[in-house]
């Protein structure tokens, strides 16, 4: 016992005694009020914390539901008690789908609000990477651009866009469906969509998938004749797109005019109920592959995060919305790193206590853990996958055996 009170009274000591120096001494062992910091954003009460997304602008649409999602998440964490005592407060900007407002907000949330970090909710995160790196600032979010798996500050739980190795995984969902002649379509107008159906293209070959041609489309400007020429004169009976969900919906429905029929359609957006009502039958088999498991199957994950929305976000009455579950994963996530940080949180403890983080699963919303440092900027091995249901009145999950209930599909990376 004697030497239990030496060491605290020691403790004591050497927190008065560094007290100008270093941030995170508390109070005596066994206190219930949160330790007393100096570090931007953190206060006894609360931590601030930012939110960019695009509230206006041609982003708008697809990032809508978003905000929801991450206000479900911190409001749910702050009725638990916060993080260390301590409540999350959520202060928002918009940055217009623009890079360079996009750049503004972050520069307003960090200089003006004094936000600890951020959460990146927006296609145009590019705009503040670099500045937002240069000043070690976590940043969490949606990874729409490749500068995610550049800067070491800014976490994800997926990324779409690398320069690491291809997986097998979808290349295996393709040929199960019995697709053996490959017609890739890229964006036109975005260009990191070739870099993403390269990764695709090495997927299937690893198959026995043959690809034997390329689109480049522009949405809304090329007519979807030209794929359907490009898969009648290959012998295709694949299309593997790299555009919008209503992009590949438009090349389907062509397709079924022309009386081709395809082993497979797939791409990694449309997972929106809204896409089946709009063109019915006539994309009845086109499939959509997702990094979050799909509303068709339940789960004690997915039940939670709805009652999350429900309660703390009831503004948002669909729950059901892919953006709005990235939202709450990527808050998540967040949060996570807030805990890794510790009684005092600091950005250089939230940046190495998340990064050496190696089994992160949202809760169990995602197919596999996450090993935050060997993923950084590396293609997931496990996804869901869905498909519009013979009478194109909705989707239907197609389970791969893997992952939560057998419902995930997972491959391996192609190394080499």
């Amino acid at each position: 016992m004697a030497h239990r009170q030496v060491w605290r009274h020691a403790a004591a000591a050497a927190c008065v005694a560094l007290a100008s120096a270093i941030a995170g001494c508390s109070g005596s062992a066994g206190s219930s009020s949160a330790a007393s910091c100096s570090s931007p954003g953190v206060s006894e009460e609360s931590i601030k914390v930012g939110l960019v997304y695009p509230d206006s602008g041609p982003l708008s649409g697809p990032f809508k539901t978003v905000r929801a999602g991450v206000e479900a998440r911190i409001a749910k964490q702050n009725a638990n008690g916060g993080v260390g005592g301590r409540r999350i407060d959520i202060t928002w900007r918009d940055d217009e789908s623009d890079p360079s407002a996009n750049l503004t907000a972050a520069r307003e949330l960090v200089e003006n609000v004094e936000v600890f970090g951020l959460l990146e909710e927006t296609a145009v995160a590019s705009g503040s990477a670099s500045y937002l790196a240069d000043k070690d600032i976590p940043v969490a979010g949606i990874v729409a651009e490749s500068v995610w798996g550049r800067y070491r500050n800014m976490f994800a739980f997926a990324y779409p866009y690398t320069t690491g190795p291809s997986v097998t995984t979808l290349g295996t969902y393709v040929a199960r469906a019995g697709g053996t002649r490959a017609i890739m379509v890229v964006s036109a107008v975005n260009p990191s969509s070739h870099g993403v159906a390269e990764k695709d293209a090495a997927s299937l070959r690893s198959a026995g998938v043959s690809v034997v041609g390329q689109v480049s489309y522009a949405e809304q400007v090329t007519s979807p004749q030209v794929v359907v020429d490009a898969v009648r004169d290959q012998q295709a009976n694949v299309v593997l797109a790299e555009i919008s969900g209503d992009g590949l919906a438009t090349i389907v429905q062509a397709l079924h005019a022309a009386g081709i029929s395809l082993k497979a359609a797939v791409g990694p957006d449309g997972y929106d109920r809204s896409l089946p009502g709009r063109y019915g039958a006539d994309i009845a088999g086109m499939s959509v592959y997702l990094t979050t498991p799909s509303f068709q199957v339940k789960s004690a994950a997915l039940d939670a995060y709805q009652a999350a929305v429900a309660a703390y976000a009831p503004e948002q009455a669909d729950a059901q919305q892919e953006t709005t579950l990235q939202g709450f994963i990527t808050a998540d996530l967040f949060v996570r790193g807030l805990e890794a940080a510790g009684p005092c949180p600091t950005r250089a403890a939230f940046l190495s206590g998340l990064r050496a983080v190696r089994d992160y699963d949202a809760g169990g919303l995602l197919a596999q853990p996450i090993d935050m440092t060997s993923g950084f900027g590396q293609l997931n091995t496990c996804y869901y996958f869905v498909r519009v249901d013979q009478s194109g009145s909705g989707f239907d999950a197609v389970p791969g055996g893997a992952g939560p209930g057998g419902n995930a599909w997972c491959g391996q990376r192609i190394e080499g």
